[in-house]
């Protein structure tokens, strides 16, 4: 029984061990491989979306409602000639010029004879026949008429070339014209050549974006 004991082979379970350093080694390889798998993942990503990334930092294309609505709300938030009035509200509400202070020129401003539920398009004093009377469309009568005297006296005048009349106009008779149409002659002086002819510009361009300015020549021809 001995002898057998003797002969007998006996197999111990150790755990294996391992040094600080190997430890360390093992989680150095384990999250480098982790970090490589990551990119390796975001590598792949980018170059499947990239065939369909558009890098376009040009001007937004819109429809035309689209566009009509952003005119709109930047009118909303706008007041060009600082009188407290919306350019929205001048185009829209009150039927003012929001390009200046006092449209119909009798030395109060819009937002003023607004306050006083007068007319800001008719002058102190004046028999306005409508209160619909645009001080804007009365400007441009003076215009058509005054270029008309001077530069295309002809009575086949074209639409065309009114217009081309109209812009080719100087400043001093911008100044005039303005008068005439009931600006106030103190503030049309104040303002310089540049101011004058930007005040203009931007009333016939937004005439001719909403295709009054046409109307209006039609009208004057008839």
């Amino acid at each position: 029984m001995d002898e057998q004991d003797n002969n007998r082979v006996y197999i111990r379970k150790t755990k294996p061990s391992f040094t600080r350093e190997q430890r360390a080694g093992f989680v150095l390889v384990i999250g480098a491989g982790a970090i490589a798998a990551l990119l390796g993942l975001v590598y792949v990503g980018r170059h499947l979306t990239d065939p369909f990334a558009i890098d376009y930092s040009g001007p937004m294309y819109l429809t035309s409602d689209e566009q009509e609505w952003l005119d709109l709300l930047e009118q909303q938030n706008s007041d060009t000639d600082k009188d407290t009035l919306s350019d929205y509200d001048e185009l829209y509400v009150y039927k003012t010029s929001p390009y200046l202070q006092d449209t119909d020129g009798d030395g109060y401003n819009d937002a003023t004879e607004i306050a006083t539920s007068s007319d800001p398009t008719c002058a102190a004093g004046a028999d306005c026949n409508t209160a619909d009377d645009i001080a804007v469309g009365t400007t441009l009568d003076f215009g058509i008429s005054d270029v008309d005297d001077t530069s295309v006296s002809n009575t086949d005048t074209t639409i065309s070339q009114i217009e081309s009349a109209i812009s080719n106009l100087s400043v001093t008779e911008i100044r005039q014209l303005l008068i005439d149409s009931g600006a106030d002659e103190t503030l049309v002086s104040t303002l310089t050549d540049e101011e004058v002819k930007t005040l203009f510009d931007a009333v016939i361009a937004d005439l001719t974006s909403t295709g009054q300015l046409d109307s209006l020549i039609e009208t004057s021809l008839q």
